[in-house]
């Protein structure tokens, strides 16, 4: 069960993490062109 939430966690860590980083890559892109 502790597996369980911790891998979720994990993936919402990096889901959150993913996100962001596109978000700054699409404002570092829009705010060059």
């Amino acid at each position: 069960m502790l597996e369980l939430v911790f891998t979720s966690i994990l993936v919402l860590v990096t889901a959150a993490a993913g996100l962001m980083g596109v978000l700054v890559v699409y404002k570092l892109f829009k705010g060059q062109a």
